[in-house]
């Protein structure tokens, strides 16, 4: 497996650098002042690292057909600020591939980026407490975590599916996310439950908003509110229908100054007339959907 030769690469040039380090915290350096104490936190930082790929090095020793990537020791990397997992190998062989993640990372002060291409059992409950998160991005989690609100420093979020029944309370904490750039996610079923919750959404909740894409999800009407997203370059939703009362909507889309790739869903009956979007408003748009 791809994974484990990784890992063993890895692991061939990080035991070096422990042995090293083992050294430096001999007697000999105890004299520099604060030397050692630098040497051992940065001395333990690399073993948990080991402990984590010497783990994912033996998965496929024990189980040639391994479908759980355990990173539960991760939580104690407090220095990390990169998280990245994905196999191309489980991709397309097909096989259900599942990472289980540590029930609390909030020593992972530093961490900017987390993204999982594979399935997810559970997100740590105290995510929302890391302070530097940017990049949260978990293919087909079916829930945001409670308190998604309170990442004000995230700027992306990506690849969520969310049921019909989420509650209103974590969908409009969405709103609170005042850095978002990309906003990208799904519902379980295609239709207007998850949008519903955001009918109480007036002026635009995302100044620095480049990409809006909730392909799945329908609105009864094109949200006003987006009339505001200046920075927006895509967006993909749905609408009930499209009669005559949403022109004005329809014209406030082609106002958006960057917009250049644009699907529209129309869960209804198209008018026998057909539906005319164009002119100079839109002549900037490159893609239509």
């Amino acid at each position: 497996m791809a994974a484990a030769v990784v890992a063993s690469i890895s692991m061939g040039v990080m035991k070096p650098v422990l042995s090293k380090l083992t050294t430096l915290m001999g007697d000999e350096y105890n004299k520099i002042n604060g030397l050692r104490k630098e040497v051992s936190f940065l001395r333990r930082e690399l073993s948990d690292m080991v402990a984590l790929l010497d783990k994912m090095d033996n998965a496929d020793e024990l189980d040639p057909h391994v479908k759980r990537v355990d990173l539960t020791c991760v939580s104690q990397l407090s220095q990390l600020r990169y998280l990245k997992v994905a196999s191309e190998a489980w991709y397309l062989s097909g096989q259900e591939c599942l990472v289980v993640l540590p029930n609390q990372v909030r020593r992972m002060h530093r961490l900017e980026t987390l993204e999982i291409d594979l399935d997810v059992l559970s997100i740590p409950t105290d995510i929302v407490h890391l302070p530097c998160l940017s990049h949260f991005i978990v293919r087909g989690l079916k829930t945001l975590p409670d308190g998604i609100g309170k990442v004000k420093s995230l700027r992306t979020l990506r690849r969520f599916r969310l049921p019909a029944d989420s509650s209103d309370e974590t969908i409009e904490g969405l709103g609170e996310l005042t850095n978002l750039e990309e906003l990208e996610l799904s519902c379980l079923v295609e239709g207007p439950a998850c949008a519903y919750a955001l009918r109480s959404w007036v002026l635009p909740p995302f100044p620095f908003l480049d990409v809006f894409d909730v392909a799945g999800w329908t609105f009864s009407r094109v949200p006003r509110w987006i009339g505001g997203l200046h920075n927006l370059q895509k967006l993909r939703f749905g609408v009930k229908e499209v009669s005559h009362f949403m022109w004005d909507d329809i014209a406030i889309m082609g106002m958006l100054p960057n917009l250049i790739i644009l699907s529209l869903r129309v869960e209804g009956d198209i008018p026998t007339e057909g539906i005319v979007i164009g002119g100079p408003s839109f002549s900037h748009i490159l893609i239509w959907r």
